[in-house]
């Protein structure tokens, strides 16, 4: 139903280009009679602004560019280019749209607890000292806390605490492990490692597209979750297929 109403304000803004209408939609659904109707209303109520502020359609996104204008200062990450392929990897294992939208919000907001992190410590070319390392680490609890903090990332705040756990558990800050850590962290997790490998980074230079492919490959089953890994594998070996904004 919610794809019907966004096919039609399609439609209708291409029959009247001179008035364009927006709308954003949010679905949840009792699978019981047992749920509140108000949860599921508020379940709801809380994808529509996720849906929002995916598409850059809600005015409070002006505090989502602020962050992430401040963000692209202190990153290495091709943040286009990561959405690209987590929607791919996404649609290939059946996220939902609203799930859709929370992913792309994700990889735009995850490593936001970096803007916590000295500039010394960010940009250093040699190694980190143990103490270095700890500074850096802490960014996925300062992210958690700066998402909480602000209605609109709050839903994904969840998913920016889990992003560096580990599917065998040696991950932090938590120590979860497999399927504990949420669907969207491990989608995240294999699309930012990615990313980080085949990037130019103070300390050394890119992997290529093949060597970064084969890394993750040897990390299935202790960093990354095995049968996304399969998936991601083959389907960025096979080309690439874009991430088209289907919201408005």
């Amino acid at each position: 139903m919610a794809e019907r109403i966004n096919e039609a304000v399609e439609k209708d803004n291409m029959q009247h280009p001179d008035l364009p209408l927006s709308i954003s939609v949010g679905v949840a659904t009792a699978k019981d009679a047992s749920r509140r109707l108000w949860e599921v209303y508020k379940e709801a109520d809380d994808a529509m602004y996720v849906n929002k502020l995916a598409s850059g359609k809600d005015p409070r996104a002006a505090v989502i560019r602020a962050l992430k204008a401040a963000l692209a200062e202190k990153d290495f990450h091709n943040t286009e280019r990561m959405k690209e392929v987590a929607c791919m990897l996404g649609e290939a294992v059946g996220l939902s749209r609203e799930e859709m939208d929370g992913l792309r919000l994700l990889v735009e907001m995850h490593d936001i607890g970096k803007l916590g992190v000295p500039d010394h410590i960010l940009f250093k070319p040699g190694s980190l000292t143990e103490e270095e390392r700890e500074e850096i680490q802490r960014h996925s609890e300062v992210g958690y806390r700066i998402a909480l903090s602000s209605g609109e990332l709050a839903p994904v705040a969840p998913y920016i605490l889990q992003h560096h756990e580990r599917w065998d558990g040696r991950g932090y800050p938590l120590g979860l492990k497999g399927e504990q850590i949420h669907l969207l962290s491990r989608i995240l997790a294999i699309v930012d490692a990615y990313d980080a490998m085949t990037s130019d980074r103070p300390y050394r230079g890119a992997m290529s597209h093949e060597e970064a492919l084969e890394e993750l490959k040897k990390c299935t089953g202790s960093q990354f979750d095995p049968q996304l890994v399969e998936i991601f594998v083959r389907l960025l070996a096979g080309g690439r297929k874009g991430c088209p904004e289907k919201n408005v």
